[in-house]
């Protein structure tokens, strides 16, 4: 199985988690012990699309945990939607991040107070989610360039800049080619 994205978590230096933009589940390792087989795995649950997406738009194509590394973990997916996990509840998704079927996400990231989810799309969208109160993502899209994006990084001078005047950029884009 390809795997699409490795991450490392900020809260355990033992604990790494894996996705495929093959399969619907995130596999979490623990380096601390030698094996091959997986701690733990994640899977989502039914989705808000089940069946309206193919089998091949079932994989999750990056992961982000919490910057404080607690126990939440994001995942996004081929079938329009970005998947959160409470490791603490569930094996199976708590929330679901969702935006046009169609869209299929490459990338996912937070800012560091954990309170904004940002996901780009083979599209060329970049999707915003408030995790505070459910409340429905903004999206926006370049008006010069529209190609596929591999990835969205949020800059770590976000939450410090009081106002855009000097124009500064908040976001570092990676374009597919």
């Amino acid at each position: 199985m390809p795997l699409c994205a490795v991450r490392w978590n900020p809260g355990n230096q033992d604990e790494i988690v894996c996705s495929s933009n093959q399969t619907d589940k995130v596999l979490l390792f623990d380096i601390g012990y030698v094996s091959s087989a997986p701690t733990e795995v994640l899977q989502k649950g039914k989705t808000k699309f089940h069946g309206l997406c193919s089998e091949s738009r079932k994989g999750l194509t990056d992961v982000a945990f919490t910057p404080d590394g607690k126990s939440r973990l994001f995942a996004s997916g081929l079938d329009g939607a970005v998947y959160m996990w409470d490791m603490r509840l569930s094996k199976t998704h708590c929330v679901e991040l969702t935006a046009l079927p169609e869209s299929q996400f490459t990338s996912v990231k937070l800012n560091m107070d954990n309170r904004t989810v940002f996901g780009a799309t083979r599209n060329g969208t970049i999707h915003v989610w408030d995790t505070r109160g459910g409340r429905a993502s903004a999206a926006f899209q370049s008006h010069n360039e529209v190609q596929p994006l591999s990835s969205v990084k949020i800059s770590r001078l976000l939450g410090k800049i009081a106002s855009l005047k000097n124009n500064q950029t908040l976001f570092q884009v990676k374009f597919c080619r």
